[in-house]
């Protein structure tokens, strides 16, 4: 049941009553009998006793403290938010002033500068590998050709083999070589000279072991060098090893005899199709003349291009769009 505070107009007499909602106030005035005992219209305050009773203070107003409850009230827990260290301040934003310098910006980390360093000496020995080695194969091979030419001037005298020597005069093998090879060439266009090497061509032939190897290297030397020849006189784009994968090959004849025969009525072309990086490798195909596009560089641009391994294009350096373009 609430509790009521009351208090008298006459004498000034107060006194707390406890009452049921429905009871009807108290008017008469315990002290002085006077019909001046009058409810007072407060705000109510609650303490939880120690039997489990609820006190309503309705005497705030009048200076009266209420009584102390008996058991402590119960701890909240802290919010994990508490728990967390507080977040530092930021540092305030420092503006140079109008009239000072800035400051300068703090040196990079060494570890960056040797990173830096490396990476520019890596740069300038790849630069001098460009250089250096394109160079020193082109003597090498240019000193090979000149050292084994030179060995063709053993058909010279002996005193002006020893007057070369004790000078150091290199280089008149190529010439001594190059007037051998003119002079059997002049030997060799006319009728004379034809008769003769026809004469010697048979009596090779007749050699059981020399015959094979012999054969084999005038049959590739007349079909390379000859001028009625057709190897490596047309170089051809395929399909190869397998569709829509391109490459370039030369064509070196078309079949003939039985291999034509087996082949049908429609026509081929023989193929060569070079390795790369090395073209003396690689593999002898018969293909469709219509599965041949024939290309107008030539066979040593097409060589150039495969030895290349695609760098060096022909008719100029090609830029190669790797990504797609926006538009």
């Amino acid at each position: 049941m609430p509790i009521y505070a009351y208090k008298c107009s006459a004498c000034g007499f107060a006194k707390d009553a406890l009452q049921k909602m429905s009871d009807a106030p108290l008017t008469v005035c315990p002290a002085c009998g006077a019909s001046a005992f009058e409810k007072q219209v407060t705000a109510a305050g609650f303490q939880l006793k120690g039997s489990g009773w609820y006190v309503t203070d309705f005497r705030d107003g009048g200076g009266k403290k209420s009584e102390p409850a008996t058991r402590p009230p119960r701890a909240t827990p802290p919010s994990p938010a508490s728990l967390l260290p507080a977040p530092r301040p930021a540092p305030p934003r420092h503006r140079p002033h109008p009239l000072r310098p800035p400051r300068p910006l703090p040196p990079p980390p060494r570890a960056a500068t040797e990173t830096l360093a490396m990476l520019a000496l890596r740069k300038w020995l790849f630069s001098g590998l460009l250089v250096i080695v394109p160079l020193f194969i082109t003597l090498a091979v240019l000193k090979w050709i000149i050292d084994t030419l030179d060995q063709t001037l053993w058909v010279l005298p002996g005193a002006w083999q020893r007057w070369l020597f004790e000078n150091n005069i290199r280089g008149l093998g190529v010439l001594l070589t190059l007037a051998i090879l003119l002079v059997v060439g002049a030997i060799a266009s006319n009728f004379v000279g034809k008769r003769l090497l026809g004469w010697g061509d048979a009596v090779v032939r007749r050699i059981p072991v020399v015959r094979s190897i012999y054969s084999s290297v005038k049959q590739v030397s007349d079909t390379l060098f000859s001028e009625n020849g057709n190897a490596f006189r047309t170089a051809v784009l395929i399909q190869w090893p397998r569709e829509n994968v391109w490459t370039i090959a030369f064509v070196t004849g078309a079949p003939g005899n039985e291999v034509a025969a087996h082949l049908g009525t429609e026509e081929f072309l023989s193929v060569y199709v070079p390795t790369t990086p090395n073209p003396t490798g690689g593999y002898f195909v018969m293909l469709k003349r219509s599965d041949c596009i024939e290309l107008k560089m030539s066979v040593d641009e097409a060589l150039k291009y495969i030895v290349s391994m695609g760098v060096v294009v022909p008719g100029g350096p090609a830029v190669l769009a790797t990504k797609p373009s926006n538009s």
